[in-house]
C-alpha cells in the first residue's frame, strides 16, 4: 500500500439523507467516474495530474452536498445528534485531506509533475508515484504552518534591521511602509516575503537556483 492514502468519503452516510439528496450525490459520483476514466496506462504525467485535480474537486463538491443533506436530515429529526456528529467528524477528516491535496495542485502543479517524472522509475504505477510525491508536499506545508508564528516575528525584526525601517517618535514606535512610502504605527505595518513562504527548497531551486534559506533572508522582505 502507498505510504500516503487519502481518506475516502464514507459512502455509508449517503443512505442517511433524503431521496433528492441521494440523487444529487449519484450525479456527482457519475462525474467522478468520468473524470477517473480519463486516466489510463498510456496517460502522460500532465494528463494524470489534470484528471486527479478534477477528481479531487468533485470529491469536495460531494462532501459539501453530503454535509447539507445530513444537516437537513438532522434538522428534520430523521438523524439523531450522535449519528450526525459522528458523520460530520468523519467527513471533516476526509475534506481536510482533499483540500490539502487540491492546494498542492493549485500552487505546485509544475513541480508536482516534475517530481512525479523523477519518481516514476522507482514505482510500478503513476498512482504510487503520485501518492509518494503528494505526501512529501503536504507534510512540508503542514510543517511550515506549525512554525510560521515564530518565523514571522523573527523575520519582521530582521527586515526592520535590514532596512532601518523602525524608529521611535514621541515615545511611539513607528514602522516604515514601503508600499505607501510613509511611517505608521509599527504594529500596523507587516513584513511581507518577496518570494512566497509557500515555496519550499525544491521549488526555489527550480525557479531561482537558490535554496530554502533565502525565504528568511531579510533581503527577501519588504
Amino acid at each position: 500500500m502507498p505510504p500516503f492514502t487519502r481518506p475516502e468519503i464514507p459512502e455509508r452516510y449517503s443512505s442517511l439523507v433524503s431521496a433528492k439528496s441521494r440523487n444529487d450525490l449519484e450525479e456527482i459520483k457519475k462525474r467522478k467516474v468520468s473524470a477517473v476514466s480519463q486516466i489510463s496506462i498510456n496517460s502522460t504525467t500532465e494528463e494524470f495530474i489534470r484528471a486527479k485535480e478534477a477528481s479531487v474537486t468533485i470529491d469536495l463538491e460531494y462532501v459539501s452536498m453530503l454535509r447539507m443533506g445530513l444537516r437537513d436530515a438532522h434538522m428534520n429529526g430523521a438523524l439523531a445528534k450522535t449519528a450526525y456528529d459522528e458523520a460530520m467528524k468523519d467527513l471533516d477528516g476526509g475534506k481536510r485531506a482533499k483540500q490539502e491535496e487540491l492546494i498542492v495542485h493549485k500552487r505546485q502543479k509544475k513541480v508536482l509533475a516534475d517530481d512525479m517524472e523523477e519518481q516514476l522509475p522507482r514505482y510500478n504505477s503513476m498512482e504510487t508515484a503520485y501518492a509518494n510525491v503528494l505526501v512529501n508536499k503536504v507534510m512540508s506545508a503542514n510543517g511550515k504552518q506549525k512554525k510560521s508564528k515564530f518565523e514571522r516575528s523573527k523575520f519582521r525584526a530582521a527586515v526592520d534591521k535590514h532596512y532601518d525601517s523602525q524608529m521611535a517618535e514621541n515615545g511611539v514606535s513607528l514602522g516604515w511602509c514601503h508600499a505607501l512610502g510613509r511611517w505608521f504605527s509599527h504594529s500596523s505595518v507587516k513584513a511581507a516575503h518577496l518570494a512566497a513562504r509557500s515555496l519550499d527548497g525544491h521549488d526555489l531551486s527550480y525557479l531561482f537556483g537558490v535554496g530554502e534559506a533565502v525565504l528568511m533572508d531579510p533581503a527577501n522582505g519588504i
